[in-house]
């Protein structure tokens, strides 16, 4: 439990800062690409990551696996070391570690204050804490889904979980290649409808056909719509925030999943009880398609400049820098 929460804790503060950093490293009509290979290389990860420590497990143990798991961490601080370009954005740096604490908290407050007061940041903060609502959900119940409703093993845990890997390689890959050829926004939109409309597939066939594989089947298929949602989130965000307050909109925003990924982890427990769990489930689904069509409404242009020119174009307020 304590490392995972110090983990979620240094994860809020890394995430952000590489989601700010990619626009610096890729041309702007490149980041749909650049942000669809970042999350493939997640589900690589993910899936190697889970096949090696079996095997560091069977033959070193849990020691083994843990000092293989604090040099994986150490050689990619290295690899981050010889990326050439600045984190910078200007703002002041230094000073006494409390007055540097005090500043991040400001500094939280202002991507806070500009993903609320800019039109499409407004709706992407929405989309993104609804879905993580859904998220919260989906990885509470998931493990009961598979063992009470397809009466499954551990075994078939492990080849859905496996099978959801594997399709989000395929979906990096298909959204590294052709993504750049879309708008970001539809990517988002119409990624989301699919992706909704493939889980409720998931969840709802036990009900008139208990079997194991059609889930298999289905996590493969939803990687496709699952990395293009998130390739054309990423990518709005990027292009929706100023450099100096990317940072910033991406903490603050990352910092309220984690509040919503909480709610929805403690209300889908509560909730299963009552209703069951294929109906909460189905909410997280549904909960997909009504974002995806409700932001395919709200983002009818994809923004394609600066935050500060599209808010004075469009009559919004601009973010100033806390003091302090």
């Amino acid at each position: 439990m304590n490392e995972a929460l110090w983990e979620g804790a240094v994860q809020q503060f890394f995430s952000p800062a590489e989601q700010a950093m990619v626009p610096r490293l890729v041309p702007d009509d490149e980041l749909v690409t650049a942000n669809a290979a970042s999350g493939q290389v997640a589900n690589v990860s993910r899936l190697a990551g889970s096949a090696l420590g079996g095997i560091l497990a069977a033959f070193g143990g849990i020691i083994a696996v843990t000092l293989v798991d604090a040099a994986s961490f150490l050689a990619s601080a290295a690899l981050l070391g010889l990326v050439q370009a600045s984190g910078r954005t200007g703002c002041r740096q230094g000073g006494p570690v409390r007055a540097r604490l005090a500043q991040v908290g400001a500094e939280l407050r202002d991507g806070l204050r500009l993903a609320t007061r800019h039109r499409v940041l407004r709706a992407l903060m929405i989309f993104a804490l609804v879905t993580s609502v859904g998220e919260g959900t989906m990885s509470t119940l998931f493990t009961p889904f598979v063992e009470r409703v397809l009466h499954g093993s551990p075994q078939d845990l492990g080849l859905i979980v496996a099978a959801q890997a594997i399709g989000g390689i395929a979906g990096g890959m298909v959204a590294a290649a052709s993504g750049h050829r879309f708008r970001a926004s539809r990517l988002m939109c119409c990624g989301a409808v699919a992706f909704g409309l493939v889980d409720l597939a998931i969840f709802l066939y036990p009900l008139g056909y208990v079997a194991v594989w059609p889930a298999v089947a289905g996590m493969i298929v939803v990687g496709l719509p699952g990395a293009l949602t998130l390739a054309g989130l990423i990518t709005l965000f990027q292009r929706s925030s100023e450099d100096a307050y990317r940072g910033r909109v991406f903490g603050a925003v990352s910092a309220l999943e984690g509040v919503t990924v909480l709610a929805g982890t403690l209300g889908s427990g509560y909730l299963s009880r009552l209703a069951g769990i294929i109906p909460v489930l189905a909410v997280q689904g549904a909960g997909y398609v009504v974002a995806g069509l409700a932001m395919l409404v709200w983002l009818k242009e994809e923004p394609g400049e600066p935050a500060s020119a599209s808010a004075r174009r469009q009559g919004e307020p601009a973010l100033v820098p806390a003091e302090g």
